[in-house]
């Protein structure tokens, strides 16, 4: 049983090992330096080759070059002068006559001529023959055996042009390694045979000695380098395998690990991203909870007020005036969950992508007068003056229900926070150009109400923020804030909702403020020229 466990787990091992980037990069490594090896082996054994067969090749072509000068043609038989015949069977079974050279050049000019054909056979064994145009051997000097003969022959017997081969005879210490030259012979225009030409030939051994050396160091090298390779490769893939660990360790509740990899490489760039990507996850789950807190707390507060209002209805009997009162609550925080789920449900489809606009071609001044006429009665009721600077036509590519809602949740927060402390808020559109971005259209709503902090400006935008915390409901009675409060009543997502319905347009917003001078928020959307 135990053995039975065990396949299964060495398999899953060995499929996690051949799937993985170390193998196949130690893979890959190995494939080129294999092919580099095979090359270079190549190059090197060609170039010694060369080298070791170049000073012999020279001395059996000046050989070949001169055999024509003295081959006689007696009957269709090849054969060399008598003299020189004797002469090389003497050279061919090392029975030299006493200064034969000095006889040589004493003697007939035949064989003045043979010496050249001489000279160059004098340090070693070699292989004469001459075949006739009819694939006959008809002279030979050789230490080769019959049977070799006739195959070296009949190799030569297929031979068009000139060609070297490399032969070896013999077994073990009695090897004998030739290289032999076969060439057509020509006389007078004519061919009038072949001749086969060899010299025994060291460098045969040196070949076969320098090709083992490749063959058997070939593997060698691939074998450490296979080694070596997925050394370096698991060494190199080792902060991968840190950033998987702590990955898996990470939670969906718990997202403060960090890899800090210090490293200056692509690991360490990977790695730093790794950690951006954690820390944007944590800010983005931080916004959500502290989103789903705030929506909490603002739902629970009119839902509270809406239960006590209706215990204190329900408790006894009661005079109708009390329970017109009693349903004036109820409906006024139905109508703030009413504009707080709608705006929820705005932001949300927001952050999905789901919310869909609808452009067209709008004069953003018409809309601001279109909105600063509906929202006069509400600043008349808070004692404020609104209004109105210059309005030019300027046309902007929009979503009209979207681009009043914005300018609707500016001017009603600046009359909400100007009333009590200001009396005036100022609507105002205008032009400007820049350089790189060309054309822009601008709204400004400004008030001169209580001002903000400078520490308040970067999260006026902040979703449930708001600045002033008195506004809060937590500090008076529900019912009382309900009924006296409505007008001043937020939820902190109005800046919010103006900030994405700006960008959706490929605007910004821009706010300004000091306390106790007033705020001025400002719109820049893109101009249609």
């Amino acid at each position: 049983m135990r053995q039975t466990r065990s396949k299964p787990g060495l398999v899953k091992r060995l499929s996690r090992l051949l799937n993985s980037v170390r193998f196949r990069l130690s893979l890959w490594y190995v494939v080129i330096l294999a092919v580099v090896l095979l090359i270079f082996g190549t190059i090197v054994y060609s170039v010694e080759a060369t080298a070791l067969s170049a000073e012999i090749d020279s001395s059996l072509k000046f050989v070949a070059d001169q055999a024509p000068l003295v081959v006689q043609s007696n009957q269709g038989r090849l054969e060399l002068p008598e003299q020189l015949s004797s002469l090389l069977q003497a050279l061919a079974e090392k029975k030299l006559p006493p200064n034969f050279l000095s006889q040589v050049q004493a003697t007939s000019a035949s064989q003045l001529l043979a010496t050249p054909l001489i000279r160059p056979l004098l340090d070693g064994k070699f292989i004469f023959a001459l075949i006739n145009p009819q694939g006959q051997l008809t002279q030979s000097f050789s230490p080769l055996s019959s049977s070799e003969m006739t195959a070296l022959v009949k190799t030569a017997s297929t031979t068009k042009s000139g060609r070297y081969e490399v032969l070896s005879y013999g077994s073990g210490s009695d090897s004998q390694d030739y290289r032999v030259y076969i060439s057509p012979m020509s006389k007078n225009g004519q061919q009038i045979g072949t001749l086969i030409l060899g010299l025994q030939w060291e460098g045969a051994a040196t070949l076969r000695g320098l090709l083992l050396t490749l063959l058997l160091a070939g593997p060698a090298i691939l074998l450490l380098a296979a080694g070596g390779g997925y050394w370096l490769a698991n060494r190199a893939m080792r902060p991968v395998s840190d950033i998987t660990r702590t990955a898996q360790e990470i939670s969906e509740t718990d997202l403060s690990r960090r890899l800090n990899i210090k490293r200056r490489d692509e690991i360490g760039e990977l790695a730093g991203t790794f950690d951006r990507m954690l820390s944007r996850l944590q800010a983005a789950f931080d916004r959500q909870r502290q989103f789903t807190a705030d929506a909490s707390h603002e739902l629970r507060t009119p839902l509270t007020i809406v239960n006590l209002e209706v215990n204190r209805a329900l408790a006894r009997p009661r005079q109708p005036h009390e329970y017109e009162q009693a349903l004036g609550v109820i409906q006024v925080e139905n109508e703030y969950m009413s504009r707080l789920v709608n705006d929820l449900l705005l932001l949300a489809r927001a952050d999905a992508g789901q919310a869909v606009l609808n452009p067209e071609k709008l004069d953003l001044s018409d809309l601001a007068l279109e909105v600063v006429e509906r929202l006069a009665p509400l600043a008349r009721q808070q004692n404020l003056s609104l209004t109105t600077g210059e309005l030019p036509e300027l046309e902007v590519k929009g979503d009209q229900l979207y681009l009043t809602r914005m300018l609707t949740n500016l001017v009603e927060n600046a009359i909400k926070y100007t009333s009590g402390t200001g009396n005036s808020v100022r609507v105002e559109t205008g032009s400007s150009h820049d350089a790189n971005q060309g054309e822009w259209a601008w709204v400004r709503v400004s008030d001169n109400g209580p001002g903000i902090s400078p520490e308040h400006l970067p999260h006026l935008f902040d979703r449930f923020y708001q600045v002033d915390q008195s506004r809060s409901n937590g500090e008076k009675d529900e019912s009382e804030t309900a009924l006296s409060g409505e007008q001043t009543r937020g939820s902190g997502l109005g800046l919010a909702i103006v900030q994405w319905i700006a960008e959706a347009h490929g605007g910004q917003v821009k706010v300004q403020s000091q306390p106790g001078q007033g705020t001025t928020f400002e719109v820049h959307l893109p101009s249609v020229t």
